[in-house]
């Protein structure tokens, strides 16, 4: 394999790597009004609030993890 192959294969494997994540999953902490707090996958559409400052996880659990925290009531 010549050099300049070698470099086309290690670019491609940087730029997919990197783009690895705009491909991932994203999930919100979210609440409607003065309802309760809920996790939602992609950005939440509308007049909701974002809690943590827009803050964004990869997965689920991370996030309702912190909605316990967050949201916390009392």
């Amino acid at each position: 394999m010549c050099k300049r192959s070698k470099l086309i294969l290690l670019t491609m494997a940087v730029v997919l790597a990197s783009s690895a994540q705009v491909f991932a999953d994203t999930f919100y902490i979210i609440r409607e009004g003065q309802g309760p707090c809920k996790v939602v996958e992609g950005h939440p559409p509308g007049t909701v609030t974002i809690i943590g400052n827009n803050k964004t996880y990869t997965t689920r659990e991370a996030a309702e993890k912190d909605m316990a925290l967050a949201c916390k009531t009392g």
